[in-house]
């Protein structure tokens, strides 16, 4: 028997001495942070059956993404731990789905949870028809079809959104732990438990509200169709026709007095905007403006959202009505009176419900800066200068003439004042920087007229006194509010 070679056998003996001596493998720092990640995600996780908030779980989704393509540039868990963190997130997303479906849910949570009390509503409706013939129920019922007519879209969307809970909840039940073997396997674990948990919680919450609103809110969207309720209909369409025409005239009334404002209004912003001066390159203050413009906006605005709700009912008891040959004409008739109203309403929003915007503003203003071209052609201006005393500007300088002109709206009282101040301002403020330049041998800055102010002094020779400029201020007024055809035109 060979005996065993003591060098060998003692080499091979500190050698796994060594190994067992040696402690594990330090982590590196990436490795560090994916396990840290990980606790983190498993903790969320674990939050998500009763913590609906989106940014949570859209930063878990982002985390895993982050995670999956950190993992796949570490040898030893670039092959196990991407495609299982990829399908985590899969499933996370679904989870967020479900949810989804929670929140869109609780932003129409007042509309859902009116159903019940508007069916009872309804059947209230339906006895007065039914058995006392009377034509209120007629008009109440219609009334609240139309309050309803949103519901057949709804209860479509939330038939979708059950569909969805439903698959959401499968696809996450279907996700798999990783095989063993994977680095921090019992992670991975505690992760597929804490989804699956999430899963049939959102599941459960989700359902039961679900369908406690389809059950609710379905008898209100059926009514309409109910034998019941259409035979009752037919027998009243003379009768509550005649109560149609009369709560059309009272709508068509309403609306002329809300017409009224838009003429008053347009008076009010046409006064306010006409003694505003416009100009092409600068523009005045003109929040006190804006500010009338938009209360009449607001003001219009409110009492359009009335019309609009009357309306609305109207041209459902119309369309209800018109399906009954005995009054079908007649129903059309109103139908088409209410049209003519709908298109006067349109109008109205695209005038004064448009506020500060309003057109009749675009306007006057587009006027006021065809004025102040036309004013400044046949004079040699220097056109808004603005001089670094008290920030002046000026419309027009004309050298030639020693003057400084002042456009302003022909409206006088503190229009006419203010602009024959700004007029003398900008002389003075002119004349002292002239002054100074030239006593100091220089040319005025080109941006401020430069050899073309000195071209016109020179051809003056009155502008100059050897010792300083004289500039004077002449104020010139323009009509730019004058009804002119294609101005706006107030509805009546």
């Amino acid at each position: 028997m060979k005996k065993p070679n003591p060098i060998a056998t003692g080499v091979f003996a500190c050698a796994l001495l060594a190994m067992l001596n040696t402690p594990a493998r330090a982590l590196s720092t990436v490795e560090t942070n994916l396990d840290n990640d990980l606790d983190y995600v498993v903790r969320e996780l674990g939050t998500f059956g009763r913590n609906r908030a989106n940014t949570k779980m859209e930063s878990v989704v982002k985390k895993l993404k982050s995670m999956a393509d950190r993992a796949a540039k570490i040898p030893r868990i670039r092959r196990t731990w991407p495609p299982a963190l990829l399908e985590m997130r899969r499933a996370v997303i679904w989870l967020q789905s479900i949810w989804g479906v929670q929140r869109s849910m609780s932003s129409h949570k007042s509309k859902l949870e009116s159903c019940k009390p508007a069916y009872g509503k309804m059947k209230s409706a339906i006895a007065l028809m039914v058995k006392r013939s009377n034509p209120k129920g007629f008009t109440q019922i219609v009334k609240l079809m139309a309050e309803y007519d949103w519901l057949d879209v709804r209860l479509a969307e939330m038939s979708m959104q059950q569909s969805t809970v439903s698959q959401g909840h499968t696809s996450i039940l279907a996700y798999r732990d990783p095989a063993s073997g994977i680095w921090r396997i019992a992670k991975f674990r505690a992760a597929g438990t804490a989804l699956r948990a999430a899963a049939k919680s959102a599941k459960t919450i989700v359902s039961e509200q679900l369908k406690r609103y389809i059950a609710n809110c379905k008898p209100v969207a059926e009514i309409e169709h109910s034998k019941l309720v259409k035979r009752s209909l037919k027998r009243l369409a003379r009768s509550a026709s005649k109560r149609y025409k009369a709560r059309v005239d009272s709508f068509v009334a309403f609306a002329k007095k809300v017409y009224a404002l838009d003429c008053m209004n347009m008076r009010k912003i046409q006064t306010a905007a006409c003694g505003v001066d416009f100009e092409p390159r600068t523009r005045e203050d003109t929040s006190k403006l804006k500010s009338i413009a938009q209360k009449a906006g607001n003001e219009t605005e409110r009492e359009v959202v009335k019309l609009a709700k009357q309306f609305k009912v109207l041209r459902k008891e119309g369309d209800v009505l018109k399906k009954y040959k005995r009054v079908q004409n007649a129903a059309k008739k109103q139908l088409r009176r209410l049209t003519n109203e709908l298109v006067k309403l349109k109008r109205l929003n695209a005038g004064a419900g448009l506020g500060d915007k309003h057109p009749l503003l675009k306007r006057i203003e587009a006027g006021a800066e065809k004025s102040h071209v036309t004013l400044l052609k046949g004079r040699k201006c220097v056109w808004n200068l603005e001089f670094p005393v008290a920030g002046n500007t000026i419309d027009c300088v004309d050298a030639e003439k020693c003057t400084v002109y002042e456009f302003v709206p022909a409206v006088g009282g503190k229009t006419r004042s203010d602009g024959w101040r700004r007029a003398g301002a900008g002389a003075n403020a002119l004349n002292r920087y002239l002054s100074n330049r030239i006593r100091a041998g220089r040319t005025p800055d080109h941006k401020l007229g430069g050899q073309r102010i000195m071209c016109g002094m020179a051809k003056n020779g009155k502008c100059w006194d050897g010792q300083r400029s004289h500039f004077r201020a002449q104020l010139i007024e323009y009509a730019h509010c004058t009804n002119k055809a294609g101005a706006y035109k107030c509805i009546k």
